[in-house]
């Protein structure tokens, strides 16, 4: 063989190795949980298989459900052409149950003119980004158009001396607290031909959407609703915007979103969901408040692209992500005590732990960063975040969750050592090559 030739073999080998080491780590690098944003080049047979790898039975009914609720994401709906850059609603496990807790319950209509009047409790909201009232209501109370007007007027009055400041298009200064209304429940309208009033106390069928189902709940778990409704909730119960979930003193529950996200609500926890909306296409929001207790929280596809709105906010502070799992723990004076009763109670305010990816943390005190593996206090909403102790973990993640975690980093560092070694090995047969070339 010449020697021009044997060098342009090598030369070729060489090039292919990384494409076939590249082809492997782009399917490693897939998301583990379901995803709604599909990536130039996935079929939608290899992405059913990859979320849903315990459910091989069912790989063809998904494939159907994704097709038939998904017209906007096939060319001329051909299941074989699958557009990329596109979001894609997913069953979840609720979904697949035999019971189906999305499915949206009737509408009822309602009198805006009987509608209750605005009241102000402990509901704050941090702006971001800077914008003005007539922006920010809208997005904050999305069904009652009709009262856009005096919920404005009720900010105005109730923050006066916060909003002194606005700049000459009325937009208020990012990481202004506002104290805000609940939002306003109408009561429902009366027909003429109504045979018989309601009973006393008996529940109108609820308006706002359906976001989430309970996956499970051990312990007391109940939703009030915007009209302060309340219902126990069980397995595969669904809940709607504007809902606020309570868990007992015992109480510990698994929530599942639309959009794939999980929260893990501890005992003795309120819940708000304040808004949340996922759009065929263009920016999903995802906006929830913890009044009490705390949360362990894994993402799903909202928040996952810079247009997203995900907040999760506290008396403390508002936390906003992209893409990573986090735990939040609020603790009254005397509440939160890591070594048991006997031991010393942490400062009472906000912990925040981050497990994977990054969350910002914004208040009075500015924007602050924290990084996977950080623990963070928060005295109160004009304190900026401090480094927590360690022992913090312990109020923040259960003590199964605390092992998984260290499974998964022994498994990382398993990982990192085996490709170091695989790597040195594939080394030493290039050089082995190289050498032999420059011989001959």
């Amino acid at each position: 063989m010449k020697k021009s030739t044997l060098i342009t073999s090598l030369l070729v080998m060489l090039l292919w190795l990384p494409a076939a080491f590249a082809e492997d780590a782009a399917y490693d690098q897939l998301p583990e949980d379901r995803v709604l944003y599909i990536a130039p080049g996935q079929s939608l047979s290899a992405l059913v298989e990859r979320l849903y790898p315990d459910r091989p039975d069912r790989w063809a009914e998904i494939r159907d459900w994704i097709v038939n609720n998904n017209s906007h994401a096939f060319v001329g709906g051909d299941p074989d052409r699958l557009r990329a850059d596109v979001r894609v609603k997913l069953p979840s496990g609720s979904e697949l149950a035999e019971r189906d807790p999305y499915s949206p319950a009737p509408a009822e209509e309602t009198d805006a003119e009987t509608a209750a009047a605005l009241e102000f409790r402990d509901r704050y909201v941090f702006v971001d980004p800077a914008q003005s009232l007539s922006e920010l209501v809208p997005r904050l109370y999305p069904g009652q158009r009709e009262r856009w007007g005096d919920i404005i007027g009720a900010i105005l009055e109730r923050n006066n001396d916060r909003l002194a400041d606005m700049d000459g298009d009325n937009r208020i200064r990012r990481g202004t607290r506002l104290r805000i209304p609940e939002s306003p429940a109408a009561r429902p309208a009366r027909g003429a031909d109504s045979e018989a009033e309601p009973e006393t106390g008996a529940a109108t069928a609820p308006t706002e959407p359906v976001v989430a189902a309970v996956v499970s709940r051990t312990g007391e778990l109940h939703a009030v609703d915007a009209t302060d409704r309340r219902r126990d909730l069980t397995a595969d119960e669904p809940i709607r915007r504007g809902d606020t979930l309570h868990t007992g003193e015992a109480g510990r529950a698994e929530i599942e979103f639309r959009d794939g996200e999980r929260v893990f609500l501890r005992p003795g926890s309120r819940l708000r969901v304040r808004d949340w909306n996922l759009p065929d296409t263009g920016p999903g929001t995802r906006i929830v408040e913890l009044l009490e207790g705390g949360l362990r929280a894994v993402t799903g596809a909202i928040g996952n692209r810079d247009e997203d709105t995900y907040r999760t906010v506290s008396q403390q502070t508002t936390l906003g992500i992209r893409g990573t799992e986090y735990s939040l723990r609020i603790c009254a004076e005397d509440e939160c005590r890591p070594d048991g009763a006997g031991s010393d109670a942490l400062s009472e305010g906000l912990y925040v732990g981050v497990d994977k990816g990054r969350v910002s943390l914004l208040n009075e005190s500015g924007e602050t960063t924290v990084q996977a593996g950080q623990l963070r206090y928060v005295a109160g909403p004009a304190s900026a975040p401090v480094e927590a102790d360690r022992q913090v973990t312990d109020i923040l993640y259960t003590e199964a969750e605390q092992a998984a975690q260290a499974e998964e980093t022994m498994a990382a560092t398993e990982a990192a050592e085996e490709s170091g070694d695989e790597g040195t090995h594939w080394g030493w047969i290039l050089l082995g090559i190289v050498l032999l070339g420059a011989a001959l």
